[in-house]
C-alpha cells in the first residue's frame, strides 16, 4: 500500500504544481522573475520539509510515522482546496491592485511553501514506515522512488494535458484533493494494524511478567548489570564516537556531492527544456509532455537499478554524473551536422526554418496515431524522448548507487534519505537562482551549458580518489591518472566538438548566414531572412512576424489611432517586430505609448537589427522620447500601474502557446475595459469564435472586423470621413513615410473588412467563454454547438 501512496502522492504534488504555477501567474505575472518566485517557493518548501523531517524521524516509531502520513496527505489536501480562492480570489482579485509586488510576491511565496513542506516531509516518513531491516533499504528506497517519480510524470501529463484542459483549475484542484484524501486512506489500514501489533506488544503476558520481576529479584541483578555496563559503555564509547564522526563525514561527503549533482542536474533541465523549446516550437502542452519524460526518466532508472543493478556503488554515481553533459554534448552535434538540407535529418530542418508551429488539432490522438501525424510523433517521440530519456535514466540509477552506499544504519536510515534530499534541492535551488536568472541572462544557452560541463569534471578527481582509496595500492597510481585522463577525455571529447553559438542556433532555425539573435533569461529572439528584403522575427523559435512594416500590424496600429477623437495614452500588449509600436505613435496629439513585452531580448535585437540594417522606422521608433518599453507581463503591468488609457492593443500570443489565455479570457477583458479612460478603446485579434463571444460579452460596444475587434466602454461612432480628415489633420505624415506605405490606403483597406459580426448566441452562458480558470481556446477545445 505504501508503494500506491507515494504513486498518488507524487502524481498529486505535480497535477498541484502545473495548476499553482498558473494561479500564482495571475498576481506575479508569467514573465522570467514571477516564474523563479513561484519555483523557488516549491524548492524551499521541499527543503525545509526535508530537513524538518531530518530531525523527527531517527527516534520516530513506525506506526507514528504512518500516522504521520495520514496526517500530512489531509493537510496537503486542505492546502490544496484553499489555494484557489487565497491565490485567485484573494491576493489576485482583492490585493493586486492595492499592494506592491513585492508584498504580493512575499504572499505566494509563503502560501506555496507551506503545503511543499508537507510534500518534502513525507518521502523520508515513507522510507521509515517502509524499511524494516537495513539490508532491503536501498532496493526499497528505489523502488518507493520509482513509484513516486512515476506518479509524478503521470501528475505532469494528465494536469497539462487533461485535466486543465476539460475541466479547467476549480475541478482539477478538487480532483486532486481526492486524490490525497484517497492516499491518505491508502495508508489508514497500515497505521491501524501497526498501531494493533504496538498494543499486543505492551499486553503480552510475557512482557508483563517480565515487568512484575522487575519488581523483585531482578532489581539485585540489575544493579550489577549496570555496573557491567558502565564499565564496557566507557571502553566503546571512544569507538562510538569515532564512528559516529566517521558517519557524519560520510555522510556530509556524499551530501555535497549530491548537491552538486542537484545544481548540475537542474541546469541542464532548464538547458534541455529552451532547447527544445526553440526545436520543438512549443505550444501549451509542450511543458507538461517534457516534464513527463524528465520524471519518466527518473522513475525508469530507479526501478532498472533496483531489479538489475543491486550492488551499483557509489562510485559509479559519479561515473554517470559525468556522461551527462557528455551526451548532451553528443546530442546537438548530431542535430547541428544532420538537421541540414542535405543531410540525414533534412526533414528537421524544414520544421526548424518555418513560420508557424504544429497546430493543437495535431495533438488529439486520432491525429497522433494517423499517417499525417508522422511529424508531431518524430518530434515528441523521437527528438525530445532522445534528448532528455537517457541521461534522465542515468540520474534514476545513480540515484540508487548513492542510496546504496550511505546508509549502514536502520535507526538514521529515514533522517539520511532526508538530509541527501535536502543537499540535492539546495543545489537544485541554486542551479535554478544561478542559472535560470543569472546564467541565461548573461552567458546564454551554450555558455551556461560550458559551466556546467566544467563543473561537472569536478566528480572525477573524487572517482579516483574512491577507487584508490579501495584498492590502497600506492603502485597503482600511474595506472589512476591514465585513467583519469581517458575519462577526461571521453567527458570533453564531445563538448569540445560543439559547434559555436551562432552556427548552433542558425542551425536550430534552419537558417543561413543572414541570421541575428538576442538570448537572455526570458527568452530567445532570433532575426532571419525571409525572402526579398523581408525578414522574421522569431521568439523561442516560432514566426512572430516581419519586418519592414506595413502589414496588419501597421494597419491595426493606425486606425484605432484616428478612431478615437484624442489618443493621448496607448498601451500595447507584446512587442512583436515593432510594427504596432510604430504606428500608434504616428498621431500628433500622442503622450505616451506603452509597450510591454514579457521577452526581454526582443526589443535588444530589433533596435540592433535597425541600426545594422538602416531601416529607419525602427530607428525613429527607438529614438521616440515619448515610447516607452517595459519588459513584463503585459496585463500584470496593466492592471497595476495605477494608469488608465485611451487605446490598448494587444498584439498577442497564438491562442494555442502556453499562458495566451490570459489575454483571451473575460477577466481579461474586464481588467482591460476597466483600465480605459471614458470612450477608450480596446483592440483586440479574434484568433476563434469563442475569443469573439468572450469579447462582446464583456464590450457590447464593438466593431467587428472579422479577424480583429475593437471595443469600448461607450458606443463607437464610426464615421470613415471624420476617421480619415483626423488622419490627415493629425498624423505625423513624414514617420509614416519612412515605411514607403500610404497610411490613408492602409486605413481605407482595413475599413473595408468591417463587417456585421456573427449572430450573437441567446443562450450563451458564461461556462461556454474562455475564463481564467478554464482557457478553452489554449486547449482547443471544441465550440460548443448552439442548442
Amino acid at each position: 500500500m505504501l508503494y500506491l501512496f507515494v504513486f498518488l502522492g507524487g502524481f498529486s504534488s505535480l497535477v498541484y504544481q502545473v495548476l499553482w504555477q498558473r494561479l500564482s501567474a495571475f498576481s506575479l505575472g508569467s514573465d522570467a522573475g514571477a516564474a523563479a518566485i513561484v519555483a523557488a517557493a516549491f524548492m524551499a518548501g521541499l527543503g525545509l520539509g526535508s530537513l524538518l523531517a531530518s530531525k523527527i524521524t531517527a527516534d520516530l516509531k513506525r506506526e507514528k510515522a504512518l500516522f504521520l502520513l495520514i496526517l500530512i496527505e489531509i493537510l496537503i489536501a486542505l492546502c490544496g482546496l484553499a489555494s484557489l480562492p487565497l491565490l485567485y480570489r484573494f491576493f489576485y482579485l482583492e490585493l493586486t491592485a492595492k499592494l506592491s509586488t513585492t508584498l504580493i510576491s512575499t504572499l505566494v511565496f509563503l502560501s506555496l511553501s507551506v503545503p511543499t513542506l508537507l510534500m518534502g516531509m513525507s518521502f523520508p516518513l515513507v522510507t521509515k514506515a517502509a524499511i524494516i531491516e537495513l539490508k532491503e533499504a536501498p532496493v526499497k528506497i528505489a523502488w518507493l522512488y520509482a513509484g513516486n517519480t512515476a506518479g509524478a510524470a503521470l501528475g505532469a501529463l494528465v494536469g497539462g494535458v487533461v485535466l486543465m484542459r476539460h475541466l479547467g483549475i476549480e475541478l482539477s484542484i478538487f480532483i486532486t484533493a481526492a486524490i490525497n484524501f484517497l492516499a491518505a486512506g491508502s495508508v489508514l489500514p497500515l497505521w491501524r494494524r501497526a498501531n494493533s501489533e504496538c498494543k499486543k506488544e505492551i499486553e503480552d503476558p510475557e512482557a508483563i511478567s517480565a515487568l512484575a520481576l522487575d519488581n523483585g529479584a531482578f532489581k539485585e541483578s540489575k544493579k550489577n548489570q549496570e555496573n557491567k555496563k558502565n564499565q564496557e559503555n566507557k571502553k566503546n564509547q571512544e569507538n562510538k564516537e569515532n564512528q559516529e564522526n566517521s558517519e557524519k563525514k560520510t555522510l556530509l561527503f556524499w551530501s555535497l556531492l549530491y548537491a552538486l549533482s542537484g545544481f548540475i542536474n537542474l541546469g541542464l533541465e532548464i538547458i534541455w527544456f529552451r532547447l527544445l523549446g526553440v526545436m520543438l516550437k512549443s505550444n501549451t502542452f509542450t511543458y507538461s509532455w517534457l516534464l513527463f519524460l524528465y520524471l519518466s526518466g527518473l522513475a525508469l532508472g530507479s526501478y532498472i537499478a533496483a531489479t538489475k543493478l543491486k550492488k551499483l556503488a557509489g562510485d559509479r554515481f559519479l561515473l554517470m554524473q559525468l556522461s551527462l553533459t557528455a551526451y548532451t554534448a553528443i546530442f546537438l552535434t548530431i542535430i547541428y551536422r544532420e538537421a541540414k538540407p542535405e543531410a540525414m535529418l533534412a526533414w528537421l530542418n524544414s520544421y526548424f526554418a518555418q513560420y508557424n508551429p504544429l497546430e493543437i488539432a495535431d495533438f488529439s490522438i486520432s491525429a497522433f496515431l494517423s499517417s499525417e501525424g508522422e511529424l508531431i510523433r518524430s518530434l515528441y517521440l523521437g527528438l525530445a524522448c532522445l534528448m532528455i530519456l537517457p541521461p534522465t535514466i542515468l540520474m534514476g540509477i545513480s540515484f540508487y548507487a548513492l542510496q546504496n552506499t550511505v546508509h549502514d544504519n536502520l535507526k538514521e536510515l529515514s533522517s539520511k534519505v532526508a538530509l541527501l534530499q535536502l543537499a540535492n534541492i539546495i543545489g537544485g535551488t541554486l542551479g535554478l537562482i544561478l542559472l535560470a536568472l543569472v546564467g541565461l541572462k548573461y552567458l546564454g544557452t551554450f555558455g551556461s551549458l560550458t559551466v556546467l560541463i566544467v563543473l561537472n569534471q569536478l566528480f572525477l578527481p573524487v572517482f579516483l580518489y574512491l577507487q584508490f582509496k579501495r584498492e590502497a595500492d600506492s603502485s597503482k597510481v600511474k595506472t589512476y591518472l591514465l585513467k583519469g585522463i581517458l575519462i577526461l577525455g571521453l567527458s570533453l571529447l564531445p563538448c569540445l566538438a560543439m559547434p559555436q553559438t551562432q552556427k548552433l542556433w542558425v542551425a536550430l532555425h534552419g537558417a543561413s548566414e543572414d541570421f541575428d539573435f538576442e538570448e537572455d533569461h526570458t527568452g530567445l529572439s532570433a532575426i532571419k531572412h525571409a525572402y526579398e528584403d523581408h525578414h522574421f522575427v522569431f521568439i523561442n523559435g516560432e514566426g512572430h512576424s516581419e519586418v519592414p512594416f506595413g502589414s496588419y500590424h501597421t494597419q491595426v496600429g493606425l486606425l484605432p489611432l484616428f478612431l478615437h477623437p484624442n489618443p493621448e495614452h496607448v498601451a500595447i500588449i507584446g512587442f512583436g517586430s515593432g510594427d504596432t509600436c510604430f504606428s500608434a505613435s504616428l498621431h500628433k496629439g500622442t503622450k505616451t505609448v506603452t509597450c510591454i513585452e514579457i521577452i526581454e531580448s526582443q526589443p535588444k535585437l530589433l533596435e540592433r537589427h535597425g541600426q545594422k540594417t538602416g531601416y529607419q522606422p525602427l530607428n525613429l521608433l527607438f529614438a521616440d522620447p515619448r515610447i516607452k518599453i517595459v519588459s513584463g507581463d503585459g496585463r500584470r503591468y496593466i492592471e497595476s500601474c495605477g494608469r488608465k488609457f485611451d487605446i490598448i492593443e494587444a498584439d498577442a500570443l497564438r491562442p494555442f502557446s502556453s499562458r495566451a489565455g490570459m489575454l483571451y479570457s473575460k477577466e481579461y477583458f474586464e481588467a482591460m475595459k476597466n483600465c480605459l479612460n471614458e470612450g477608450g478603446l480596446l483592440v483586440t485579434w479574434l484568433p476563434t469564435a469563442r475569443t469573439f463571444e468572450t469579447f462582446r460579452a464583456v464590450f457590447p460596444h464593438h466593431l467587428y472586423f472579422g479577424n480583429t475587434a475593437i471595443g469600448s466602454n461607450r458606443p463607437i461612432e464610426l464615421a470613415p470621413d471624420v476617421i480619415l480628415a483626423r488622419y490627415r489633420q493629425f498624423c505625423l505624415h513624414e514617420k509614416l513615410e519612412s515605411t514607403g506605405h500610404n497610411g490613408e490606403d492602409l486605413i481605407k483597406q482595413f475599413l473595408s473588412c468591417l463587417m456585421e459580426p456573427p449572430k450573437e448566441r441567446a443562450a450563451l452562458e458564461a461556462k461556454h467563454l474562455n475564463t481564467d480558470l478554464h482557457p478553452k481556446d489554449e486547449f482547443s477545445l471544441p465550440q460548443e454547438k448552439q442548442n
